[in-house]
């Protein structure tokens, strides 16, 4: 069926109208089918973004978790010695890597606080903003004011050892183990 032309002439003005004929109804309902697939996909797909990183974000929160803990433990049942290496702990650590349902760590920064005796986390996962914890202690590497982990991912070996600086505080000095070449 060919649509007809519709002239309408209404108070001087000329307008021409094509009636939406019955072959044209297939076509828009496949264009809205369409449009609507799309947009759901655009928002499975944020979704799916969002949960990747509130994945990676609890992550992340565990393992500081998991280094809070052995350097508490360290400080609370441990005694230092001065002319050794001091009591240590080792812990394992696994830093998100990006995948599917897990966002990337583009930041994971373990640095002293304004406050004399804790230490600050920096963390940054995704494409999400910088977040941070204090952690109530002091830690330190024995090279850097910073201790940086951004560009380690997967499972990191850490030591944790019990130290004492010239004042005869208590500190906890964290190193990152090297992986033996097998």
């Amino acid at each position: 069926m060919v649509p007809s032309l519709y002239l309408n002439v209404r108070a001087g003005v000329d307008e021409c109208l094509y009636p939406i004929g019955r072959a044209e109804q297939p076509v828009i309902r496949y264009v809205l089918a369409i449009s609507l697939a799309v947009t759901v996909l655009g928002m499975t797909a944020t979704a799916l973004d969002q949960a990747a990183a509130a994945n990676a974000e609890r992550s992340i929160e565990a393992e500081i978790a998991t280094v809070e803990a052995a350097a508490t433990e360290l400080l609370e049942d441990e005694t230092p010695t001065p002319s050794a290496a001091g009591p240590q702990r080792t812990v394992e650590i696994d830093i998100p890597e990006a995948s599917d349902t897990v966002a990337g760590t583009e930041q994971f920064v373990f640095e002293p606080a304004t406050a004399a005796d804790a230490t600050r986390v920096r963390y940054r996962v995704g494409n999400r903003a910088e977040k941070q914890r204090t952690l109530d202690f002091l830690l330190r590497h024995p090279e850097t004011e910073q201790f940086d982990l951004s560009n380690h991912r997967g499972t990191v070996h850490l030591r944790l050892t019990l130290k004492t600086d010239e004042t005869g505080e208590r500190y906890v000095e964290i190193t990152l183990l090297e992986e033996p070449d097998v």
